[in-house]
């Protein structure tokens, strides 16, 4: 308590005759300003840090093939996995010396050293066995 009247936190108020459990005498009420106050309330609605959001690991078992997985890298460090008919896939971007693995839903799903290890990272989160990967630079094909 004294620091925080020392550092003007708290202020000392009047002194009031108290009386409490039997006893009774002098005793000085300490003020709250307005200021601290607002800083304890604005405190009070501080949230913490969220953690990296990892996506969810899907708890069903390994299922068929995907058959042939295919990854569009569409510019140097950008590419698309469709996993094979199902629907399903997820993004690849270069991050630092890695790749960052995101499903549809842009959640991480994880981290991969290259393209093709990337796209059977993602067959697997979706509960597929990985099938053969094709690589198609889209970005060499369709130059602007």
């Amino acid at each position: 308590m004294t620091q925080l009247l020392d550092t003007g936190h708290l202020r000392l108020g009047g002194t009031h005759h108290v009386h409490h459990a039997g006893s009774e005498g002098p005793a000085r009420s300490v003020l709250v300003p307005k200021a601290t106050r607002d800083m304890v309330s604005r405190w009070d609605h501080l949230r913490p840090i969220p953690e990296s959001t990892r996506a969810p690991e899907p708890t069903k078992a390994p299922q068929r093939s995907t058959g042939l997985i295919g990854v569009d890298v569409v510019e140097p460090g950008k590419a698309l996995v469709c996993l094979g008919t199902t629907g399903q896939g997820g993004t690849v971007l270069r991050d630092g010396g890695r790749y960052r693995v995101e499903n549809d839903h842009g959640a991480l799903v994880g981290h991969a050293s290259s393209y093709r290890a990337a796209a059977r990272l993602l067959a697997r989160y979706h509960g597929y066995t990985p099938g053969p990967v094709e690589i198609e630079h889209e970005h060499r094909l369709h130059r602007r």
